[in-house]
């Protein structure tokens, strides 16, 4: 069993929960080095000035901020770990939102939350609680030296938490989103039975990252001396009018066979 990143205790109203915070999602990728172009050494980068090109450790250095270009103030590590939030093991709930309410452009890490030694009667009460209520939980906790919002779902009778960006670290959309145009009907219309067609069920399972998958397959054939490398030929998508792509993609729709559709919601 992995080991938890973070132990401490929910908190709502005089219940306590003890808790572990568990590693929910593990990114995959091939990590690229740069390297001599003979591939013998890998290389590193090194902190210079570049002004004087002289070297410094990484132990002589400080840290500042930038206020104005080339202009710094500096921070005396002490004054920085100062002001961090003191380190704690309490997770409390400040509030219940309606599921779904939180805007999924807030979240930002993903953990599972496991009960503690002693804590399973209260865990199962809080999921059971918040499932039959629809609710999630917000609430602060400090994990690595930082202060995080947190929600909390249940979800099949566990609790997953995602950390959430702040209110001000979200970028507003009122400048970005397009003018509002008049759509034609029949244009709209085509475009339901578009979605209609594609409704299904989300199974993550069913994409693939395929840059990784063709990187590593490549990585596997150059280490095994291989000769040849495969490459996709794949010609790029001819450019349609909204109008045209519309009705080539419903009519493809409607021609394929029933038996190779995806399962809609409905027949799931």
């Amino acid at each position: 069993m992995p080991r938890p990143i973070w132990t401490g205790t929910i908190g709502f109203g005089l219940v306590s929960v003890p808790i572990h915070l568990m590693v929910a999602v593990r990114e995959k990728s091939v990590q690229l080095h740069l390297l001599t172009p003979d591939g013998t050494c890998r290389l590193r980068r090194k902190l210079v000035c570049p002004e004087t090109g002289k070297e410094f450790d990484f132990r002589e250095t400080a840290r500042g901020v930038e206020i104005a270009p080339d202009q710094y103030v500096v921070l005396d590590e002490k004054e920085v770990r100062d002001l961090k939030p003191e380190a704690g093991r309490d997770l409390e709930i400040r509030q219940f939102v309606r599921a779904g309410e939180v805007d999924p452009i807030y979240f930002n890490r993903t953990y599972y939350v496991t009960p503690a030694e002693g804590g399973g009667r209260a865990y199962g009460l809080l999921v059971e609680a918040m499932a039959a209520s629809q609710r999630q939980a917000i609430g602060e906790f400090v994990l690595r030296e930082k202060q995080h919002i947190a929600l909390l779902r249940p979800v099949n009778r566990l609790l997953v938490l995602h950390t959430l960006f702040y209110h001000d670290e979200v970028v507003p959309t009122d400048e970005l989103a397009p003018r509002s145009t008049k759509t034609p009907t029949k244009e709209l219309e085509m475009a339901k039975q578009l979605v209609a067609t594609l409704d299904s069920r989300f199974r993550p399972e069913g994409f693939k990252d395929t840059f990784r998958a063709k990187l590593t397959k490549m990585v596997s054939s150059r280490s095994k001396r291989a000769k040849t490398i495969e490459t996709d030929d794949t010609p790029p998508p001819r450019v349609l009018n909204i109008m045209d792509a519309l009705k080539q993609s419903l009519a493809h729709r409607k021609a394929e066979p029933a038996a190779r559709r995806r399962p809609s919601r409905k027949s799931a």
